[in-house]
C-alpha cells in the first residue's frame, strides 16, 4: 500500500497544530497557577530569611556586647541585611498578588524588555517579520504555534527572573563569602531575561 507523502505531511501539520492548541489551553491555566504558587514562594522566602536573622542571634552566646545589641531599637534591626531582604521579599510577594509591582516593572524594564532571540531569527530572515511581531504579542497571533511560542519564551523569561531574584538573595546574605554559585545563579539569570525579555511573562500574571 502506498502512503502519499502529502497526506503524511498534513497528518503531521495537524497533529502539530492540535498540540499548540492543547499546549495554550494548559498555559492559560498555568500562569495563573503560577502566580499564586511564585507569591507563596516569596512569601515563604521572606520567613526564612527573617528567620534566619533571627536564628543567628539567638543560637550564639550572647556576649555583654551581644547583649546590648538585642536591647537596639526597631529602627536599628531594620537596617540589618536579612530584616531588609525579607522585607523586600513580603512587598515583592503583595506587589505581584495584588498586580500594582507587575505594572510597575512592565513600566520600568519596558526599554529593555525586547526578545532578543526573536529579533536573531528575524535577522537571519528564518521567519517572517509579521510572524515575528505576532509571537511577541498573542493577541495579535493567528496561527496557535505563534501563541505557543510565546508561552515557551515566557517560561524561560520566568525562570531567568526567578534566578535573579534567588541569586540576588544569595550574594547579599553570603556576601562575606565566596559564594560563585550566587553569582553563577544571577549572570545565567541576567543573560536569560536580556535573550528572552524581562517582562514577557509579566503580562500572564496580571
Amino acid at each position: 500500500m502506498i502512503i502519499q507523502l502529502p497526506n503524511v505531511f498534513d497528518g503531521i501539520l495537524n497533529g502539530l497544530e492540535n498540540f499548540c492548541i492543547v499546549f495554550n489551553e494548559a498555559m492559560e491555566v498555568f500562569f495563573p497557577i503560577l502566580k499564586y504558587g511564585l507569591v507563596i514562594v516569596l512569601l515563604g522566602v521572606g520567613y526564612m530569611t527573617i528567620r534566619m536573622y533571627r536564628g543567628v542571634n539567638k543560637g550564639s552566646k550572647k556576649t555583654e556586647s551581644q547583649k546590648n545589641e538585642e536591647e537596639q531599637s526597631l529602627g536599628t534591626k531594620l537596617k540589618e541585611p536579612h530584616m531588609i531582604l525579607g522585607i523586600f521579599y513580603f512587598a515583592l510577594a503583595f506587589g505581584i498578588l495584588l498586580g500594582w509591582l507587575t505594572h510597575a516593572f512592565i513600566i520600568v524594564f519596558e526599554p529593555i524588555s525586547e526578545i532578543f532571540v526573536l529579533k536573531f531569527v528575524n535577522l537571519m530572515g528564518w521567519i517572517p517579520e509579521e510572524s515575528v511581531l505576532r509571537m511577541q504579542d498573542p493577541t495579535l497571533a493567528i496561527f496557535p504555534y505563534e501563541i505557543t511560542i510565546y508561552y515557551v519564551i515566557s517560561i524561560f523569561s520566568f525562570l531567568g527572573f526567578a534566578s535573579l531574584l534567588m541569586g540576588m538573595r544569595f550574594m547579599i546574605l553570603y556576601a562575606n563569602k565566596s559564594h560563585t554559585t550566587s553569582l553563577k545563579m544571577f549572570i545565567m539569570g541576567l543573560a536569560d531575561c536580556f535573550l528572552v525579555g524581562f517582562t514577557t511573562f509579566m503580562p500572564l500574571l496580571l
